[in-house]
């Protein structure tokens, strides 16, 4: 039921975005941006939370591992178009100006998640594939993020 639920959710999620799909503004990109960095965090922290006993169960890490894989493989499209507004976002121009680089930490970013959601799927302890994907995601923020002001 709960899979069902976390399901629902993405569909509708995905049918909100689908008008702005043929042509969006810079405000609509970095709020597409925003939207897909939020869902890859709240996947994070449930999972760190998992992880730590906090709660959740072995499905739910199964369904956050696979939901946060999927979220992934957006990332670095969803940086595609240059568009950087330091006022309503905290990505950095350095994206653009190292898009190679930026592509390779998105594409450790999809490597990590893919092993993490694997492990999940199996069952297996998930602690190095989890560190993996921290690592994976500190890296591309200390490049490519400014910190949080104030």
């Amino acid at each position: 039921m709960k899979l069902r639920k976390l399901a629902l959710a993405a569909f509708v999620g995905s049918m909100i975005a689908l008008p702005g799909i043929a042509g969006a503004d810079d405000e609509g990109t970095i709020k597409y941006r925003q939207s897909v960095m939020k869902a890859v965090g709240g996947h994070v922290g449930a999972i760190g939370s998992i992880a730590k006993g906090e709660g959740g169960s072995a499905d739910h890490m199964k369904a956050h591992t696979a939901a946060l894989a999927d979220l992934a493989t957006m990332v670095e499209a969803a940086f595609k178009d240059k568009v950087v507004n330091e006022e309503k976002s905290r990505s950095l121009g350095k994206i653009w100006e190292d898009w190679d680089g930026f592509a390779k930490a998105a594409g450790a970013m999809k490597e990590a998640t893919a092993a993490l959601a694997a492990a999940a799927a199996k069952g297996e302890d998930v602690g190095t594939a989890l560190k993996a994907t921290f690592d994976s995601c500190k890296g591309c923020h200390k490049d490519f993020r400014a910190e949080k002001k104030g």
